[in-house]
Protein backbone atom coordinates (compact mmCIF):
# COMPACT_ATOMS: atom_id res chain seq x y z
CA UNK A 1 0.00 0.00 0.00
CA UNK A 2 1.11 3.48 -0.80
CA UNK A 3 0.71 6.46 1.50
CA UNK A 4 -1.75 9.05 0.23
CA UNK A 5 -0.10 11.90 -1.60
CA UNK A 6 -0.26 15.37 -0.13
CA UNK A 7 -1.54 18.07 -2.36
CA UNK A 8 1.23 20.06 -4.01
CA UNK A 9 0.03 23.31 -2.42
CA UNK A 10 0.50 21.96 1.13
CA UNK A 11 3.99 20.65 0.34
CA UNK A 12 4.99 23.95 -1.24
CA UNK A 13 3.66 25.86 1.80
CA UNK A 14 5.79 23.90 4.26
CA UNK A 15 8.84 24.17 2.02
CA UNK A 16 8.53 27.94 1.87
CA UNK A 17 7.72 28.20 5.59
CA UNK A 18 10.88 26.29 6.51
CA UNK A 19 13.15 28.61 4.50
CA UNK A 20 14.69 31.55 6.37
CA UNK A 21 12.96 34.80 5.62
CA UNK A 22 15.50 37.52 4.81
CA UNK A 23 13.09 40.28 5.86
CA UNK A 24 13.02 38.94 9.41
CA UNK A 25 16.74 38.92 10.02
CA UNK A 26 19.25 41.67 10.56
CA UNK A 27 22.09 42.02 8.11
CA UNK A 28 24.48 43.42 10.72
CA UNK A 29 25.00 42.07 14.23
CA UNK A 30 23.85 44.27 17.08
CA UNK A 31 26.84 45.59 19.00
CA UNK A 32 26.17 47.10 22.42
CA UNK A 33 28.95 49.20 23.89
CA UNK A 34 28.55 50.03 27.56
CA UNK A 35 28.99 53.67 28.53
CA UNK A 36 32.54 54.64 29.36
CA UNK A 37 33.25 54.97 33.07
CA UNK A 38 35.54 57.86 33.93
CA UNK A 39 38.81 56.94 35.63
CA UNK A 40 38.47 56.79 39.41
CA UNK A 41 40.99 59.64 39.81
CA UNK A 42 38.52 61.98 38.06
CA UNK A 43 35.71 61.06 40.44
CA UNK A 44 37.42 62.19 43.64
CA UNK A 45 38.17 65.84 44.39
CA UNK A 46 40.84 67.18 46.70
CA UNK A 47 39.60 67.65 50.24
CA UNK A 48 38.56 71.10 51.30
CA UNK A 49 41.15 72.42 53.74
CA UNK A 50 40.20 73.00 57.35
CA UNK A 51 39.95 76.68 58.27
CA UNK A 52 42.59 78.02 60.63
CA UNK A 53 41.71 78.27 64.31
CA UNK A 54 39.98 81.62 64.75
CA UNK A 55 41.67 82.59 68.01
CA UNK A 56 45.24 82.03 66.85
CA UNK A 57 44.88 82.74 63.11
CA UNK A 58 47.30 85.20 61.60
CA UNK A 59 46.91 86.99 58.30
CA UNK A 60 49.39 84.48 56.85
CA UNK A 61 47.28 81.54 58.10
CA UNK A 62 44.17 82.98 56.51
CA UNK A 63 46.03 83.70 53.26
CA UNK A 64 47.41 80.15 53.06
CA UNK A 65 43.95 78.78 53.83
CA UNK A 66 42.45 80.80 50.97
CA UNK A 67 45.16 79.57 48.57
CA UNK A 68 44.53 75.94 49.61
CA UNK A 69 40.77 76.44 49.29
CA UNK A 70 41.19 77.87 45.78
CA UNK A 71 43.44 74.95 44.77
CA UNK A 72 40.93 72.38 46.05
CA UNK A 73 38.16 74.07 44.04
CA UNK A 74 40.35 74.24 40.96
CA UNK A 75 41.12 70.52 41.30
CA UNK A 76 37.40 69.72 41.19
CA UNK A 77 36.72 72.09 38.28
CA UNK A 78 39.50 70.49 36.19
CA UNK A 79 38.27 66.98 36.97
CA UNK A 80 34.66 67.88 36.22
CA UNK A 81 35.74 69.37 32.88
CA UNK A 82 37.59 66.12 32.05
CA UNK A 83 34.50 64.04 32.91
CA UNK A 84 32.36 66.33 30.71
CA UNK A 85 34.80 65.81 27.81
CA UNK A 86 34.61 62.02 28.29
CA UNK A 87 30.82 62.16 28.33
CA UNK A 88 30.74 64.28 25.17
CA UNK A 89 33.17 61.91 23.42
CA UNK A 90 31.06 58.93 24.48
CA UNK A 91 27.90 60.58 23.18
CA UNK A 92 29.57 61.14 19.80
CA UNK A 93 30.62 57.53 19.55
CA UNK A 94 33.98 57.58 21.33
CA UNK A 95 37.42 58.06 19.96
Amino acid sequence: MHAPRRPLAVSAFWTLFALPWPGCTSSAPLVVIPPARPPEALLVCADEPAPPAAAAATAEDVGLYLVDLQQAGDDCRRKLAAVRRLAADSARGGR
